[in-house]
C-alpha cells in the first residue's frame, strides 16, 4: 500500500496561515491519526517547505511522552503523519478557568517536555494555550513545532512566536538574548491565561493604546519594561500560594529574576498540593492548608478521591470542570474622589476605564447596576448611556448596603443640525455638510459615532456626497466638532408591479433592479406627504391621488430613503420582454415580447427615463439580451413613444476583475492612504453594476496580508476562461528594496523581512500572464501620499513596474498591458471635494463608458489609457500626475543571458591579449548566439585592434555578408582600408556605414551614430585633405547618404570634417614656422600619418556591442 493511499482525510480540525490540520484514518494499521497539509503555495517554495520538513526532523528527533509523536510523512502531497489529540486545553475548557489541580499537572507535563527540548539544544518559540494538546490518555503534550529552532543554528534567526505569549527579550534587545528561559516566560503567560480563562483580557485595559493590530499591541506591551501582569493574589481567589509563587516568577520580564531552567521550576513545583516555602512556620503551613481546603470547597466540582494519579486527574478536563479560581475585584476601594474622562466602555462585562486627571494608567470602573448610581448631567443613568470622551466624577460612599459609588457624568447637549453632504474623507474620520443657510459645516467623527443610511446601520465610507444627513455633534477636545450620530438619508428608485397600497404602506413585486432582487417583493412605508401620479396626472376628479386610487398590477417607480414620498403609476401601458436589438443614434429598440415572443418597436423620445437599480442611465447602457419593461407614454397601443424603460441589465460572462486596495495599514511607518477604501468600493459597484461584471467574477481583497492575496489571487484566475477580459486594479504602497526589487506593500509588511512580508510585483504580473484571459490588464495606483514622512519610501508606480524588467530594453509583461498611476516624485492627487483619489476616479469613470470610443461596450486598454491620460490632467488641476502604459511584447529576447556571458569575455580582449583561450571563448560565444552576429563582431573587432588585420577582415566581410546592417563591421573595415591607404575601398565602407547607422533609437544607438559620423569626417578629410588622394567628387555619394539622414547627421559629419582640418592648418603654421630643419622633418612625417588626425576608438564601438547585447 502506498503512503498517499494509506492514510484518508476524514474532515478538517483546524486551519492556519501554513497548513491545515485533519482528522485522518490510518488504514493499515487501524488506528486515527492527525494529517498536517502544507497550503498548496507552499510546496513550490523552496524555504517554506524546507521549514515544513524542519519541523517533522525535530519532532521525529524528539521522542518524548509530553511531546507530539510524529508517526510518518508523505512528502509528494506535503503531509506530516502526527499523533491525534482529543483537542487543545482551551478547546476543552470552553473558556473555564482551569482547576489548581488540573493547572499543577499541565504545568508538569509541559516542564518535562520543555527540559527535554532545552537539554538537546532546541527552543520551541511558540509556547501558548493552543499549543498544549491533550492526548486520549489525557496527557497534557506540547505541538507544532513549526517555528522551533536549534540554540546556534546555521541562519541565525531569532525566535519568533504568537506575540500574545512572546517574551521580552525575543521583542527587544534590551532584555538580552532569547533561551531556554524564553519559553518559559511563555508557560507562565499561558499558565495565568489558562487560570483566568475568558476574564484574562480584562487584565489589559490599556491594550488598545497601542493600536488596533493586537500582534503589534502584544508586541509593545511584552517590550515595555513598566508594563506587569498583577500579582495573582490580588486577580484571582483560591490559587496557592506555592503556584501563584511560581507562575509570578516565571512572568518576570526581567531574565535575571526568572526561573533560568525548566528543572528549576520543576523543583518548586508541587503535583499533589501546595508546597509551602521552608521559611512558612508551622501555624502558617497550618493557614495555608486551611485556606487551600476552603478554596477547594467554594469548587462546584471536586476531582474524585480515586482519582490520585496523574493521568486520570488530568481526564477530567473532559467533563464538567471545577469551578475555576474567581476573578479578585478589578480594582481596590478608593476613598478619595476621582476624576477623568471615559477612554473604553466594555458594557458586557459592566465596566468603563477611566483616564484619571491626576495621570497614571487607565482606571478600570466596575459598575453594580443594583448598587451604584449614575447620572448624565443630572439625571439618572445607565452604563448604556455613557459615551467615550465622557468627564467623569466618581464619589465613594457608605450607606446601610455598604459602600458603594456615585457616578456624576457631564457632557456638552448635543446639538443637531441637517443639511447636504458635501465631502467625506474616511481616514481623516471627517465630513463636511452644507447646512439649511448655504454655509459649510465640518465636524469630525471617531470610533462611536453612529451611522445610519436610510435606517440600516452604515459606516462612514458608504456615505457619498449629496446624501441628506441630520448630524448630532457637540464640542470636540480642540476646536473641531464631535459628531455623535450622523442619519443620512438617500434617494433611490425601484421600479415594478404594485402589490398592494393603503395609507401606511406600498407592495411592489420587483422587476427592474439587479438580478439578484428581480421578481422579490418589496414592502416600503409610505411617507403622508408622498406624491402620486397615474399616467402622467396628479389628480382624479379634482382630488389628488392617494394610494387606495392604485390598482394591483399598476406599473410603479418608487422613490424612497426610509418612506416612499414619490409613486409615478401606469396603468395598461406597459410591456416587457427581452431586448432584441437597440438603435442608438435613432433612439429606437426591438423587443421579444413576453408570453408570445412577438417582436415590438419603441421610440425613445427625449424625455424617456431609462433606469436600473442604483439611478438612472443613459441609452448606450441598454444592450441586446437584457430584461426591460417599458411604459409607454399613451394607452393606445398604436402610440409606440416609451415614456420609461426599466432594465434589468445581464452580466457580461466576458468580464472578470481583481479589486486590491488599502487603507490603514498596522505597520505605524506606513501611512494610512486617506481615500483607499472610498476608491475601492466605488470601483467595485462600477464594476459590477456599470460595466456589468459577474458577481462571482469579481474578487474585492481589502486591507489583506499577503498569504490571503496569494491564495485568493491564484484561486480566482486559475478559473478565467479564454476570451475574457481581466482587470486588475492595485491600489496601495509600493516598495523597491536595494537591489531594486518591487514589492506590494500588503497588511503585515515589514521592511525588516521584505522577502516574507512583501508581494512582489513580479508575482502577480506573473499569475496574471499565465492565466487564460484574451486581454489582461493592471493597473497600479501607488505613488506618494501627499503631506506623508514615511521612514518607508513609497515606490512610484512607473519604478514599481520597470522593476520587472529582466534588462532596461525589455518589456514589463510579455502579455499584460501594465499602466502606472504616477512617475518619480509625483504625489497621488486627492480631490477634496470628492474624498477620493483623482487617479482612481478616472479609472472608475472610464468603466461607466466614457471611455468606450468605439461604443462596443467593452473598455479595452487603449481606451482606458488614453480616457485617464486626458482627463487626469484635468481634474488634477495643478497637480502634476503623469501616468504611463507599458505594452506587452511577447517577443524572445535577441540573446540568451548565456550567450551574453560569453560575447562580453570575447569583449574583454580589446583589454588584454589575443591568445588560445579568446579562440576558445569565441567558438562558445558563437554557438551560443545561435546565428546573431555580435560574437563574430567582438572577436572581429579584438583581432583588428591586435593587429591581426587579415583575419579581422574575413571574419567582418562573413558579418556583412550576413547581416548586412552591422554598422561595426562597416566602421572596423573602413578604418582598415584608410589606414592602409585603400582610399576607394574606404570610403565604400563608410558609405554602408551611412546607410547601416540607426536613424532612431536609444540614447546608446544615438551616441553610436553620431561618433561614427564624426569619424567619416575625419577620416575623409585626411584623405582629402592631407593625403590628397581624393577629391569633393570621390565624395559626393557619400555625402549625399549623410545628408539624406537629416540636419543632426550633416553637423556630426562636419564636426569631424573640420576638426581635421583645424588640426592640418594648425600643424601647418607650426611647421612654416619652425627655424629647426631636423624638427621641421619630423613634423612633415608626422603629418602624414593618420594616427595624427583620427584613430579608430574601439572603445567607443564595445561600447555600442555592450548595450546592443540587450536590444
Amino acid at each position: 500500500m502506498s503512503p498517499a493511499d494509506r492514510y484518508q482525510i476524514v474532515d478538517s480540525i483546524a486551519k492556519g496561515d501554513f497548513a491545515t490540520v485533519f482528522r485522518g484514518r490510518d488504514h493499515e494499521l487501524g488506528r486515527d491519526v492527525a494529517i498536517k497539509q502544507i497550503h498548496q503555495q507552499y510546496l513550490e517554495d523552496p524555504k517554506q517547505l524546507d521549514r515544513y520538513w524542519q519541523e517533522a526532523q525535530l519532532l521525529a528527533s524528539l521522542e518524548h511522552p509530553n511531546i507530539m509523536t510524529i508517526y510518518d510523512v508523505v512528502r509528494e502531497r506535503g503531509w506530516l503523519i502526527l499523533e491525534l489529540a482529543q483537542g487543545s486545553l482551551p478547546q476543552l475548557l470552553g473558556g473555564r478557568g482551569i482547576d489548581i489541580k488540573d493547572m499543577r499537572l499541565a504545568l508538569n507535563f509541559t516542564l518535562h517536555a520543555l527540559k527535554f527540548m532545552h537539554e538537546h539544544g532546541i527552543i520551541h518559540g511558540d509556547v501558548k494555550p493552543s499549543n498544549l494538546l491533550v492526548d486520549r490518555n489525557a496527557r497534557v503534550k506540547l505541538g507544532d513545532f513549526g517555528i522551533a529552532r536549534r540554540l546556534v543554528g546555521d541562519d541565525g534567526s531569532v525566535v519568533k512566536g504568537t506575540t500574545k505569549y512572546m517574551a521580552p527579550e525575543v521583542v527587544s534587545d534590551q532584555f538580552g538574548p532569547v533561551g531556554p528561559h524564553s519559553d518559559l516566560y511563555s508557560l507562565g503567560f499561558t499558565a495565568f491565561e489558562l487560570l483566568c480563562g475568558d476574564h484574562f483580557e480584562t487584565l489589559f485595559p490599556g491594550l488598545n493604546m497601542y493600536g488596533r493590530d493586537q500582534q503589534i499591541a502584544w508586541m509593545m506591551w511584552h517590550s515595555a519594561a513598566d508594563r506587569r501582569l498583577p500579582e495573582i493574589s490580588r486577580t484571582l481567589d483560591g490559587v496557592p500560594a506555592d503556584l501563584a509563587h511560581i507562575i509570578q516568577r516565571l512572568v518576570e520580564k526581567d531574565p535575571a529574576k526568572r526561573y533560568r531552567t525548566a528543572g528549576e521550576v520543576l523543583a518548586d513545583l508541587s503535583i499533589d498540593g501546595e508546597a509551602p516555602p521552608p521559611s512558612t512556620s508551622v501555624a502558617e503551613e497550618e493557614q495555608a492548608e486551611r485556606e487551600a481546603t476552603s478554596a477547594k470547597r467554594r469548587r462546584s466540582l471536586a476531582i474524585g478521591a480515586a482519582s490520585c494519579s496523574i493521568i486520570l486527574s488530568l481526564a477530567m478536563l473532559l467533563l464538567p470542570s471545577q469551578e475555576p479560581p474567581k476573578p479578585a475585584a478589578t480594582q481596590a476601594v478608593a476613598l478619595q474622589p476621582t476624576d477623568g474622562q471615559i477612554v473604553q466602555l466594555d458594557p458586557e462585562r459592566s465596566q468603563f476605564f477611566l483616564a484619571q486627571a491626576r495621570g497614571g494608567n487607565a482606571l478600570g470602573i466596575v459598575v453594580d447596576p443594583n448598587e451604584d448610581r449614575l447620572f448624565v448631567n443630572g439625571q439618572r443613568a445607565t452604563l448604556a448611556d455613557l459615551l467615550k470622551d465622557d468627564q467623569v466624577h466618581i464619589d465613594y460612599l457608605s450607606g446601610s448596603v455598604g459602600q458603594f459609588m456615585e457616578v456624576y457624568v457631564t457632557r456638552e447637549v448635543a446639538t443637531t443640525t441637517a443639511g447636504v453632504l458635501r465631502t467625506v474623507d474616511s481616514a481623516a474620520e471627517s465630513l463636511v455638510f452644507e447646512t439649511a443657510n448655504g454655509s459649510l459645516m465640518g465636524v469630525r467623527t471617531n470610533d462611536i459615532t453612529k451611522y445610519t443610511l436610510n435606517e440600516n446601520a452604515a459606516r462612514l465610507a458608504q456615505l457619498r456626497p449629496d446624501d441628506r444627513i441630520t448630524v448630532e455633534h457637540r464640542a470636540g477636545d480642540d476646536d473641531t466638532r464631535l459628531a455623535l450620530r450622523v442619519t443620512a438619508l438617500r434617494t433611490l428608485s425601484l421600479s415594478g408591479t404594485l402589490v398592494s397600497a393603503n395609507d401606511t404602506e406600498v407592495a411592489v413585486q420587483v422587476d427592474a433592479a439587479n438580478t439578484q432582487s428581480a421578481g422579490a417583493e418589496r414592502k416600503l412605508r409610505i411617507s403622508p406627504d408622498c406624491e402620486i401620479t397615474l399616467n402622467g396626472s396628479t389628480h382624479q376628479d379634482a382630488r389628488p391621488l392617494s394610494p387606495f386610487n392604485l390598482r394591483t398590477s399598476d406599473r410603479v417607480t418608487l422613490e424612497y430613503d426610509v418612506t416612499v414620498h414619490h409613486i409615478e403609476a401606469f396603468r395598461d401601458v406597459t410591456e416587457s420582454g427581452v431586448v432584441a436589438s437597440v438603435d442608438y443614434s435613432g433612439r429606437s429598440l426591438t423587443v421579444n415580447r413576453d408570453g408570445n415572443n412577438e417582436t415590438a418597436s419603441f421610440v425613445l423620445g427625449a424625455g424617456c427615463r431609462i433606469l436600473i437599480d442604483s439611478g438612472p442611465v443613459d441609452l448606450f447602457f441598454l444592450r441586446p439580451g437584457d430584461r426591460v419593461t417599458i411604459q409607454r407614454k399613451s394607452p393606445d397601443p398604436e402610440n409606440r413613444e416609451a415614456d420609461q424603460v426599466a432594465i434589468v441589465p445581464q452580466p457580461d460572462p466576458r468580464a472578470w476583475a481583481i479589486v486590491i486596495n488599502y487603507e490603514t495599514y498596522d505597520n505605524p511607518d506606513l501611512p494610512p492612504i486617506r481615500y483607499g477604501e472610498a476608491d475601492g468600493t466605488a470601483l467595485l459597484d462600477t464594476f459590477r453594476t456599470l460595466y456589468r461584471v459577474p458577481e462571482d467574477q469579481l474578487l474585492h481583497q481589502q486591507d489583506a496580508t499577503r498569504l490571503a492575496l496569494e491564495g485568493a489571487v491564484s484561486r480566482f484566475l486559475s478559473r478565467v476562461p479564454a476570451d475574457s477580459q481581466l482587470l486588475v486594479y492595485y491600489l496601495g504602497h509600493g516598495f523597491l528594496n536595494e537591489l531594486g526589487v518591487g514589492y506590494l506593500v500588503p497588511q503585515g509588511f515589514d521592511v525588516r523581512r521584505v522577502d516574507s512580508t512583501g508581494l512582489a510585483i513580479r508575482w502577480l504580473i506573473e499569475q496574471v500572464e499565465q492565466c487564460r484571459a484574451g486581454e489582461k490588464i493592471i493597473v497600479l495606483d501607488t505613488g506618494q501620499i501627499p503631506g506623508s514622512d514615511s521612514p518607508i519610501p513609497q515606490a512610484s508606480a512607473v519604478r514599481l513596474a520597470e522593476s520587472v524588467k529582466e534588462t532596461p530594453r525589455r518589456p514589463v509583461s510579455t502579455s499584460a498591458i501594465v499602466i502606472a498611476s504616477s512617475s518619480d516624485g509625483q504625489v497621488s492627487t486627492k480631490l477634496d471635494d470628492r474624498g477620493r483619489g483623482a487617479f482612481a476616479v478616472c479609472v472608475e469613470d472610464a468603466f461607466t463608458g466614457e471611455a468606450d470610443i468605439n461604443r462596443n461596450h467593452r473598455i479595452d486598454a487603449n481606451e482606458l489609457f488614453s480616457y485617464v491620460d486626458r482627463s487626469l490632467n484635468q481634474v488634477a488641476g495643478s497637480s502634476s500626475q503623469t501616468p504611463k502604459l507599458y505594452l506587452p511584447d511577447a517577443t524572445p529576447a535577441r540573446l540568451s543571458t548565456e550567450s551574453k556571458a560569453a560575447i562580453i569575455r570575447v569583449l574583454a580582449a580589446l583589454h588584454g591579449r589575443i591568445d588560445d583561450q579568446l579562440a576558445i571563448d569565441f567558438t562558445n560565444a558563437k554557438q551560443l548566439s545561435a546565428g546573431q552576429p555580435d560574437a563574430e563582431l567582438a572577436f572581429g573587432l579584438a583581432q583588428m585592434k591586435g593587429n591581426r588585420t587579415r583575419a579581422a577582415q574575413q571574419m567582418l566581410n562573413e558579418v556583412r555578408l550576413h547581416h548586412p546592417g552591422a554598422s561595426v563591421a562597416y566602421h572596423a573595415l573602413a578604418w582598415k582600408s584608410f589606414w592602409e591607404s585603400d582610399f576607394k575601398d574606404g570610403i565604400l565602407q563608410l558609405e554602408q556605414l551611412a546607410k547601416s547607422l540607426p536613424r532612431a533609437g536609444d540614447a546608446d544607438e544615438q551616441r553610436y551614430a553620431r561618433h561614427a559620423l564624426e569619424f567619416a569626417g575625419k577620416i575623409t578629410a585626411f584623405a582629402e585633405l592631407v593625403k590628397r588622394e581624393i577629391d569633393a567628387n570621390d565624395l559626393q555619394k557619400l555625402r549625399q547618404i549623410i545628408s539624406e539622414r537629416g540636419d543632426e547627421a550633416k553637423e556630426a559629419y562636419r564636426t569631424g570634417y573640420f576638426a581635421v582640418r583645424e588640426t592640418l592648418d594648425s600643424l601647418n603654421r607650426r611647421i612654416a614656422s619652425e627655424p629647426d630643419a631636423q624638427k621641421k622633418a619630423s613634423m612633415d612625417r608626422e603629418r602624414g600619418r593618420i594616427s595624427y588626425f583620427v584613430e579608430m576608438n574601439y572603445d567607443e564601438a564595445e561600447a555600442y556591442l555592450r548595450t546592443g547585447l540587450d536590444r
